[in-house]
C-alpha cells in the first residue's frame, strides 16, 4: 500500500512540475498580447477623436474578471462641468470601444463610482444624485451594469434618475438632503423626481420607492465593493487644465509618453498580483 501511495505522490508531483510551467508561459503569452495592443492604441491612435473635454488620464479596470484590463480614458473639463470616462477592451485581437446597449460608446460621468462586487463576480456603475437645484452633476443619477455578450462586455442600463425641472419650483428649494437615498425616501419628492427602470430593451417610469428598492438590492447600503477608480492602476498627464491651455481660451492635446505607458502597465501587473486584484477572489 505504502508503495501505491509512493508512487501516486511521485507522478503528482511530476504532473505539477509539467503543468505550471506551461500555465506560467500561456499566461505570459496573454500578457504580452494585450499589453502589445494597448501600447500600439495608446502611441499610435487618435483616442475619441473630436471629444469636447481634452484627456485628462488613463485608468486600467478588471471589468469582467478575466485579468485582462480594461482601458478607461478620463477627460476632464478642469471645472464645475466635471467629467467623463469612456472604456476600450482587448477582443482577443485588437483594442476595440466598450458599448453600451444601445449599441453607442459607453460613456459615464467622472462622479461615476465603478463598484466591483467580486462575490459575484459583477461590476456597476453608480452615479448618485445630491441635489435638486443647481450644478448639473448632482441633479442626476443612474446605475449600469458591466454585462456580457459573446465574450465582449458592454455596460447595460438599469436605472435612470433626475430632477423635473418643471416640477414646483418650491419644492426645490426647501429640501436638502445629505445622500440621494434621502430624496428618493421622501415621498414628497416623487412627483419632481423622474426615476425609470430599463426593462425588456424599454424604459419605463417607477416610483421613487421602487427606484431605491432595485438600487438596494443590487448594491445594499452597507455594502463593501471596491471603487475600482481606486486601486491606483492610472497615468495621469497634467496636473491641471491650466497647464495645457494654449492663450486662446483654447487647451492643447497632450499625447500619452512610451514612459507613461510603461508605467501604467507596470502598475497593472502589480495589482493583480496583489490581493487586491479581483482575481483573488473567485
Amino acid at each position: 500500500m505504502k508503495k501505491y501511495l509512493s508512487w501516486y505522490a511521485l507522478i503528482c508531483i511530476l504532473l505539477c512540475l509539467l503543468l505550471f510551467p506551461s500555465c506560467n508561459t500561456r499566461s505570459s503569452a496573454k500578457q504580452q498580447s494585450y499589453i502589445q495592443a494597448y501600447t500600439d492604441f495608446l502611441l499610435n491612435t487618435s483616442i475619441d477623436a473630436g471629444h469636447d473635454f481634452p484627456i485628462h488620464g488613463y485608468y486600467l479596470f478588471d471589468l469582467n474578471f478575466d485579468d485582462i484590463p480594461e482601458l478607461g480614458v478620463f477627460h476632464d473639463s478642469g471645472g464645475s462641468m466635471g467629467g467623463y470616462f469612456t472604456y476600450y477592451c482587448f477582443d482577443g485581437k485588437k483594442v476595440t470601444p466598450v458599448l453600451d446597449n444601445m449599441g453607442s460608446h459607453a460613456r459615464t460621468s467622472n462622479y461615476t463610482q465603478i463598484l466591483s462586487d467580486t462575490k459575484n463576480r459583477k461590476v456597476y456603475f453608480l452615479k448618485e444624485m445630491y441635489l435638486l437645484k443647481g450644478n448639473i452633476n448632482g441633479t442626476y443619477g443612474y446605475l449600469r451594469e458591466l454585462r456580457d455578450k459573446n465574450g465582449i462586455p458592454y455596460v447595460s442600463d438599469i436605472l435612470n434618475l433626475e430632477v423635473d425641472q418643471n416640477a414646483d419650483p418650491e419644492v426645490h428649494y426647501h429640501k436638502n438632503y445629505y445622500c440621494e437615498d434621502d430624496y428618493l425616501s421622501d415621498f414628497e419628492l416623487d412627483t419632481c423626481l423622474i426615476t425609470e427602470q430599463y426593462y425588456e430593451g424599454k424604459w419605463k417610469k417607477i416610483s421613487s420607492a421602487k427606484y431605491l428598492e432595485i438600487k438596494r438590492k443590487m448594491i445594499p447600503e452597507n455594502h463593501t465593493f471596491a471603487d475600482l477608480r481606486d486601486t491606483g492602476v492610472s497615468v495621469l498627464l497634467y496636473d491641471t487644465i491650466d497647464e495645457i491651455m494654449n492663450g486662446s481660451g483654447q487647451y492643447d492635446e497632450i499625447s500619452i509618453t512610451d514612459k507613461e505607458v510603461e508605467m501604467l502597465f507596470d502598475k497593472w501587473l502589480t495589482y493583480i498580483k496583489s490581493e487586491g486584484g479581483n482575481h483573488f477572489h473567485r
